[in-house]
Formats: C-alpha cells, sequence, structure tokens
C-alpha cells in the first residue's frame, strides 16, 4: 500500500519517458559531434588562407593563369564567399555544386 497522494507511474508511460530521455542524450551527441566536425572543416578551410585570395599560389602556373582568368575582377566577391564559408565553418557538396552552377559568387 502506498501512501497517501502517492501514484504509482504506470509501465508504459516509464519507458516512455526512458525513451525520450535516450533520445536526448542521443541528439546532445549528435550536436556534439556536428560541432567537432565544424571546427575540423573551419580550421581545414583556414590553412595557409591569408585573407585574401591575392595571396594563394597554386603548383602549376597554368592552374593559377585559369583561375584568376575565370574569377577576373570578382575578387573580392570569392574572399566575401570563403570569409563566409569560413565562419560557418564548412564546405558542402551542395555549397560547391551551387557555386559552379552559378559561377563565382
Amino acid at each position: 500500500s502506498l501512501p497517501n497522494g502517492v501514484r504509482v507511474i504506470p509501465w508504459g508511460w516509464r519507458h516512455s519517458l526512458w525513451a525520450a530521455f535516450a533520445l536526448f542524450f542521443v541528439i546532445l551527441e549528435t550536436d556534439e559531434i556536428a560541432s567537432q566536425e565544424a571546427k575540423r572543416q573551419r580550421s581545414q578551410l583556414k590553412q595557409g588562407y591569408t585573407g585574401s585570395i591575392h595571396g594563394a599560389r597554386c603548383s602549376f602556373q597554368a592552374d593559377e593563369r585559369r583561375i584568376r582568368a575565370e574569377i577576373g575582377g570578382q575578387a573580392e566577391y570569392v574572399d566575401d564567399s570563403i570569409r563566409v564559408l569560413i565562419r560557418a565553418g564548412m564546405s558542402s557538396k551542395h555549397l560547391r555544386q551551387a557555386i559552379i552552377s552559378h559561377g563565382v559568387v
């Protein structure tokens, strides 16, 4: 017999409560993993970056000429795009495809 006013949580509710707690911690851990991945990508994007594409160099002169010709007078826009990617800490397949399909942003 239980003391006055004390109620037993039904078995189904207890199961649901444990499932909710487990889901909460899985989501929390997933968020932490995503945060660590964003930091890793941000670090990779910044590696060797001087703040502008003017300081960028290519291994092959022909590549550098082709890239600079494609950029043309839009270096400021490319620099802005790179800053956005670094701040976001990512460069996804979809972002790269958008840049390819719509030209230099």
